[in-house]
């Protein structure tokens, strides 16, 4: 989903670049804080992945749900 997300990003603002379309420009970086609300989200999860067993992180990965 990160992939696909970046990928329409890079697109979106490709586009508007070539077509001068301030529309396709705003989507594009509009969707750049998704892919970077993506990645932190899939940092959270590893850093709670790799603490589950770990008795000082008590919610371990149900928290993350």
């Amino acid at each position: 989903m990160i992939l696909f997300t970046a990928a329409m990003m890079v697109i979106e603002i490709a586009a508007g670049t070539a077509f001068n379309s301030m529309a396709l420009l705003a989507d594009g970086w509009h969707m750049s804080t998704h892919v970077a609300a993506f990645l932190i989200t899939a940092l959270a999860y590893y850093f709670s992945r790799r603490h589950s067993a770990d008795p000082r992180y008590s919610f371990g990965t149900g928290r993350m749900g």
